[in-house]
Parts: structure tokens; C-alpha cells; sequence
């Protein structure tokens, strides 16, 4: 991957209020856990915090994740938030490499995750109506409901089909 002008890793934490980078841009840097991509978005209601999961439309405005809202359909782009944002803001989330998700119930090492609920939460269950998340790999167990894991490993994930 080719730099990005101007994108710095610790850039990836905060917002703006004004573009500082085309939206849609996909930007990699090196870090203490390896090697990790983002992806610079325009939030569309605001971003809880982070590991929040966010889904992006086509126009790169991004929504937090929950069952029934993906209008974008099956390959549709998502990925986690790295700290809150305001409705209208730009921002990155993340789509490679080691990160946060903000998780709804204990899940084991390896699970199939899943939309929910609950905006912007991942959880393992196969609820009719959830979407799959591909491109997911949780490497470690959750301790439990309403956590933020960091061992995520994101490979440009996808909303997947809905369970029936």
C-alpha cells in the first residue's frame, strides 16, 4: 500500500469536523501490534465509543451496527470506531489487524459474530434477523456482557446474510 499524505496512526483516535482526508481513503500504518489499515468515514449519528461497530453506505456515512439497519445489504463495508464521535464528524474505523469490538455476551475464541440489538455491539448468537460479520476473528474469550475486547482481528470485514 502507498502512503497517505499527511494520515498519521495516532490520527486514528480522533475526529473532525471538517475532512482532512477524502472519504472512503484507506490508509495503513505499522504499529506495536503489527500492521493495521483504516478506512476515513463521516459519522451519521453519533459513535458511542470505541470498539463500537459501524456500518458504512455507499456514500461513506457511517452508522453504528445493529440488527435490521443494514440497509446496505451483504458485502456492505463495517468496521470498529476508535473513540466516540459526534453526528457529522469524520473519522476512521478500522478494517486490518489487531483491534477493539465492543462485545454483548461471553464469547469464545474462534465464534461466528453477529449483528445485534444493541447499536453498535457484536454478539455470537444466531438470533433470526442478525447478520453475520465476515472477516471477524475473535483470538481470545470475552469475560463477559458489555465488554470492549482488543483481540480482534479484522480482515476488511462485511455484513454477511441474515439468519433465518
Amino acid at each position: 500500500m502507498q502512503p497517505t499524505i499527511g494520515f498519521q496512526a495516532l490520527d486514528v483516535v480522533t475526529s473532525d469536523q471538517t475532512p482532512q482526508f477524502s472519504l472512503g481513503t484507506v490508509a495503513g500504518a505499522e504499529t506495536d501490534d503489527g500492521y493495521k489499515e483504516y478506512m476515513y468515514v463521516k459519522a451519521g449519528a453519533a459513535i458511542t465509543g470505541r470498539g463500537y461497530f459501524c456500518q458504512v453506505y455507499g456514500d461513506n456515512l457511517a452508522i453504528m451496527m445493529t440488527t435490521g439497519t443494514s440497509g446496505g445489504g451483504i458485502g456492505t463495508r463495517c468496521g470498529p470506531a476508535l473513540s466516540a464521535v459526534a453526528v457529522g464528524d469524520f473519522f476512521w474505523i478500522q478494517v486490518r489487524g489487531k483491534g477493539p469490538c465492543r462485545v454483548g455476551s461471553a464469547i469464545p475464541v474462534g465464534a461466528q459474530l453477529v449483528s445485534s440489538a444493541s447499536a453498535g455491539v457484536l454478539d455470537d448468537g444466531q438470533t433470526v434477523g442478525f447478520e453475520f460479520i465476515n472477516g471477524v476473528y475473535i483470538a481470545v474469550a470475552n469475560v463477559g456482557a458489555g465488554a470492549t475486547v482488543e483481540d480482534i482481528w479484522y480482515t476488511y470485514p462485511t455484513v454477511g446474510i441474515s439468519i433465518t
